[in-house]
C-alpha cells in the first residue's frame, strides 16, 4: 500500500459519480473532488481524490464543500483510462481512507469583562 497524507483546500464541491463497470463487478457509487495543495517550492497543484467506501461517502459528502481546508489520508493509485479499447494513459488519484477538517478561521478575541 502507498499511504499519502497531505493538506490543502477544496476548490469546488465534491461530485457524485460511479466507478466504471467491469465484467466481474457493476458500477459502484463514489465521491470525487480535488484538493489544492502546495509542493516544497510553494507551487499549488490539484490532487484528485476519490471516496469509494459507502460509509465514508455518507460521512464526508456534506463536508466536502468549496473553500474548506482539509487534511487527507489515503492510498495513492494510478487508474488507466482507455480510448478505442487501448490504454491511453493513467490518472493519478488518491483513494481516501480518512479526512479531517481543521478550523483555520481567525480566533475570536476573548472578552476581558
Amino acid at each position: 500500500m502507498n499511504t499519502r497524507i497531505f493538506t490543502g483546500y477544496i476548490p469546488a464541491d465534491a461530485e457524485g459519480a460511479y466507478s466504471p463497470a467491469t465484467a466481474t463487478a457493476p458500477a459502484q457509487p463514489r465521491l470525487i473532488f480535488e484538493v489544492i495543495t502546495r509542493n516544497s517550492r510553494k507551487i499549488e497543484y490539484p490532487e484528485k481524490c476519490v471516496i469509494d467506501d459507502p460509509a465514508l461517502i455518507a460521512e464526508y459528502r456534506d463536508l466536502c464543500t468549496t473553500g474548506r481546508v482539509v487534511l487527507v489520508q489515503g492510498e495513492g493509485t494510478a487508474r488507466p483510462y482507455y480510448e478505442r479499447d487501448r490504454i491511453k494513459g493513467y490518472v493519478r488519484e488518491t483513494i481516501v481512507t480518512h479526512m479531517e477538517f481543521p478550523d483555520r478561521s481567525k480566533r475570536k478575541q476573548e472578552d476581558p469583562s
